[in-house]
């Protein structure tokens, strides 16, 4: 429920939202929650596919919920901010 409020919320606010999930019933419905591209993390390295889809510059924001399983990768979606 969580990933999915987050969704609207950063829809709603004009983001480009990046949706990453272990099924393809989850892909669909962040899909239809508005996310603009949807990965398996399963199947894909999320991060790589994401810097790929933001020419190498990385995301401003990230919500992240899952925990262990994805947090290393959900790191390495950051945009680097000059000076930190």
């Amino acid at each position: 429920m969580f990933g999915q409020a987050a969704i609207q919320v950063a829809k709603l606010h004009g983001a480009r939202v990046f949706a990453t999930a272990g099924s393809s019933r989850k892909l669909d419905l962040a899909r239809q929650l508005g996310a603009h591209e949807v990965i398996n993390h399963h199947e894909q390295d999320f991060a790589d596919e994401i810097r790929r889809l933001t020419n190498r510059r990385g995301v401003d924001v990230v919500i992240e919920h899952v925990g262990e399983a994805t947090w290393s990768a959900s790191m390495r979606c950051w945009r680097p901010v000059a000076g930190w």
